[in-house]
């Protein structure tokens, strides 16, 4: 978990760009105070500009102009929890009360809610707040960081309550599908006792986990003793029930008991993303922060990664999806070579160049769109990915 959630949502810029539209911006407010917008923007520009203490105080002007905006609490509690280095207060639970009360759904306020309630060691109330977050439509790494998060969190839970963690690999999908439904039932007959809804965005790995948090029927979920049976819909809507274009794929019967992890796969050819399956040889022990790299690049003279996505070990075995949306240079991705090599480094430390022992799968050649498997197994010296 982050120690701020502040540093989160920031993003890098050059404080110097920063410097007229925070003037223009003041000057704007002096003579309008009443525009909300215009104090919006001036807590955001000094919350980039990391003048916390700066944009804590124009919100505070903001709040006596009456000028209050969703957008300028959820800044300004970015910048108190910067202050009090991640620690709760009474302004912050107050502003966030009121954020949460405008705008119940939105993904950056059920983020605050989700770190708050961890704060105050209500876990399954905070994964309940991601869970919400991430049935919208958000940034690709706002919502790996929002299931990282709900990863942590759920790791923080009794492991003995019921639970169905399920990853849904998509290659290929209607063309107007819009939404991923994963749901748990009892009987084919039944409404589903658990369900996740993620918004459909294109090839890739789609973890879901069907707990409490997910529950619909909770007298029937906390029971755990009914076999269930998970299916994985695409869909153009939302709804439950199936509409002639969906697909739908469905596991076997499981007991949410044991905790099992279930696998659906959506194949098929034309798809120019390259699946991944990443796995790691039995012996290997590391902590709770270790991340797996999975990198594909050129080959000749022209190595330097194209694409790379982060995924915690502990997910592993699993699938990782490397597509366009992955690329590591300007104008360049694994879409635009005949040919790559693809691996995946161990890095117990979770951050690159941190000087822990890693260890590596074997490099394979493949043509952008084929599957690969890898398997790490390799201790490596400490060494940038790129050569």
């Amino acid at each position: 978990m982050v120690s701020t959630v502040a540093e989160a949502f920031d993003e890098p810029i050059d404080p110097e760009q920063l410097d007229d539209p925070i003037k223009s911006l003041r000057a704007r407010v002096e003579s309008i105070p009443a525009d909300s917008t215009s104090w919006a923007l001036l807590v955001r520009a000094l919350l980039l500009d990391s003048d916390h203490a700066g944009a804590v105080a124009a919100h505070r002007q903001a709040e006596l102009a009456d000028a209050v905006s969703k957008s300028a609490d959820v800044d300004a509690i970015q910048a108190m929890l910067a202050l009090s280095e991640g620690k709760p207060t009474r302004e912050i639970d107050r502003v966030l009360t009121r954020a949460w009360q405008t705008a119940p759904d939105d993904p950056m306020v059920l983020e605050l809610k989700w770190f708050s309630a961890s704060v105050e060691g209500e876990h399954e109330e905070a994964v309940a707040y991601l869970e919400r977050a991430l049935r919208q439509q958000v940034d690709p790494d706002a919502r790996r960081r929002m299931q990282d998060s709900a990863a942590f969190t759920r790791g923080l839970l009794s492991q003995d309550r019921p639970r169905v963690d399920v990853e849904v690999l998509v290659l290929a999908s209607p063309a107007e599908a819009r939404w991923l439904l994963v749901f748990a039932r009892t009987s084919v007959d039944e409404p589903p006792v658990a369900a996740g809804l993620r918004p459909y965005e294109g090839p890739d790995v789609y973890r879901v986990t069907l707990d409490e948090a997910s529950a619909m029927n909770l007298e029937a979920w906390g029971a755990g003793d009914a076999p269930l049976k998970v299916s994985a819909r695409l869909s153009r809507t939302q709804d439950i029930v199936a509409h002639p274009s969906d697909l739908e794929r469905e596991s076997d019967w499981v007991s949410a008991l044991d905790a099992p992890r279930v696998m659906l796969e959506f194949l098929g050819g034309g798809s120019h993303a390259t699946a991944v399956g990443v796995s790691a040889r039995t012996g290997i022990e590391v902590g709770p922060e270790a991340a797996v790299f999975v990198v594909a690049r050129g080959l000749g003279d022209d190595t330097v990664p194209l694409a790379a996505e982060k995924i915690p070990f502990r997910l592993l075995p699993t699938y990782v999806v490397l597509d366009e949306r992955d690329s590591m240079l300007p104008g360049k991705s694994v879409l635009g070579v005949d040919r790559i090599e693809v691996f995946a480094r161990l890095v117990p430390s979770g951050k690159i160049g941190a000087g822990s022992e890693e260890f590596e799968s074997d490099r394979v050649q493949t043509i952008p769109g084929k599957s690969v498997r890898l398997r790490i197994q390799h201790p490596v010296e400490t060494k940038p990915i790129a050569p």
